[in-house]
């Protein structure tokens, strides 16, 4: 039980190594918020004539 409890507070320490920083943040937020070419009109129609292959 004791080297359980030990593990679980090594784990918790160390998973502040894994955290990201803000430059990181920034990378994720902008590809998630970046569209492309395309706008969401275009992705519908798109859809709409590949609804057959699904």
């Amino acid at each position: 039980m004791k080297k359980l409890i030990l593990i679980s507070a090594l784990l918790l320490f160390a998973s502040n190594g894994w955290a990201y920083n803000e430059m990181d943040l920034g990378r994720i937020k902008s590809l998630v918020t970046f569209k492309g070419p395309y706008d969401d009109e275009t992705v519908q129609q798109r859809d709409a004539r590949m609804a057959w292959w699904r």
